[in-house]
């Protein structure tokens, strides 16, 4: 066998292409997640069932929004 097609090497690919998508899903999630949270302190409202009412985060939900925000930039 070639070096390119040995055993070990495509087994170390294909764990390392699982591991890489993954992290793919793992900070597109982040991302989503945060963008909703952003959504929520700037509108200000909360949902409930179907109907949105309005409400105001906690200081400690904004500083986790915060928290988040800045873990995706960095």
């Amino acid at each position: 066998m070639s070096k390119k097609n040995n055993k070990t090497t495509r087994a170390r690919l294909h764990q390392f292409d699982l591991k890489r998508e993954k992290d793919e899903v793992e900070k597109k999630e982040k991302k989503k997640q945060i963008k909703t949270d952003k959504l929520k302190v700037k509108v200000g409202k909360v949902k409930v069932g179907k109907k949105f009412k309005k409400g105001k985060l906690s200081e400690e939900a904004k500083a986790a929004v915060k928290k988040s925000a800045m873990e995706i930039d960095a």
